[in-house]
């Protein structure tokens, strides 16, 4: 009897440990390197975006009320993680994609030459990357190496904590992204 419940109590923790693993488990980025290096930037966005999802975890919601807990995911976010999503974007891209490229042109706005005003920083931001379309009804991304320097990947995974309203959430989802990728280290420069 002994012996069963032990039994038991292992096979137990063993399909525990499996779903917690396909849940949580280690991310796999051969299908974003494989999608990057054939061109597929459309699909290879939202391939990143599934990835931020995951590692943050996080689910698409569609609502404001999955906001909450992003900010301590976002600040928190391995930097490992971070660097091979950031590595793989600049190396396919030439260096013209890359959450490394969109924070550094993102740093080169100054908030007091907006008057303090953090919605014009990023409304100059969206025009730099081509990011307007956010602020359009029928408007979309483009998924091309002729689209502006850090237009890719798009903010969609931002966009997935929920608004698109002025001063948004998905704002300051970007915002601690950057901050992350800050204070990772990462950088856009060719090495």
């Amino acid at each position: 009897m002994k012996r069963r419940k032990v039994f038991t109590s292992t096979i137990l923790l063993v399909a525990f440990l499996v779903a917690l693993h396909r849940e949580f488990g280690p991310v796999e980025y051969s299908r974003l390197e494989m999608l990057l290096a054939i061109g597929q930037w459309q699909a290879a966005d939202r391939e990143t975006e599934q990835i931020i999802l995951k590692v943050s975890g996080r689910k698409w919601t569609g609502s404001i009320a999955g906001l909450l807990g992003w900010e301590n995911s976002l600040k928190h976010f391995p930097c490992k993680d971070l660097q091979t999503i950031d590595q793989l974007w600049l190396k396919y891209s030439d260096h013209h994609f890359g959450l490394s490229v969109q924070q550094q042109i993102f740093q080169s706005f100054d908030v007091n030459d907006f008057n303090g005003d953090w919605f014009g920083v990023w409304k100059a931001f969206h025009e730099r990357v081509g990011w307007r379309y956010m602020f359009q009804s029928k408007g979309k991304p483009e998924f091309d190496l002729n689209a502006p320097r850090g237009h890719l990947p798009s903010p969609h995974w931002a966009l997935a904590a929920g608004g698109t309203e002025k001063a948004a959430p998905w704002m300051d989802n970007s915002l601690y992204l950057f901050q992350r990728v800050e204070a990772c280290g990462l950088s856009s420069s060719p090495e």
